[in-house]
């Protein structure tokens, strides 16, 4: 389901792509997420539609249900077109309106 992976991480931010800083910009409602890493064992492989999303939560609908995972205690993989971002969720752990003005320093 997913395409190449960027890999962007907290710990070393040079390894992220260029493109790394317009991906994080973006909308991510309405984008697919799947728990990549998590402290919750339960969640690891979850994968769903993102209904919502705020400053230390994303909304997922998965299957027939909606399951709220913290942000910034997993890893995520999230599409974009036509390629997949894998990012710590503590890197995105603002409110949507505030992520969209960050400014990452590659």
């Amino acid at each position: 389901r997913f395409l190449p992976t960027l890999n962007c991480w907290v710990s070393s931010p040079k390894r992220c792509n260029e493109g790394f800083e317009k991906m994080i910009r973006k909308e991510f409602v309405g984008r697919i997420l799947k728990v990549k890493k998590s402290k919750n064992k339960a969640l690891e492989g979850i994968e769903g539609l993102i209904i919502d999303e705020t400053k230390h939560l994303f909304v997922i609908e998965v299957d027939d249900s909606v399951k709220k995972v913290q942000k910034d205690c997993n890893i995520f993989q999230i599409s974009f077109d036509k390629e997949a971002v894998e990012l710590d969720g503590s890197l995105i752990s603002v409110s949507p309106e505030d992520r969209i003005k960050l400014k990452v320093k590659l």
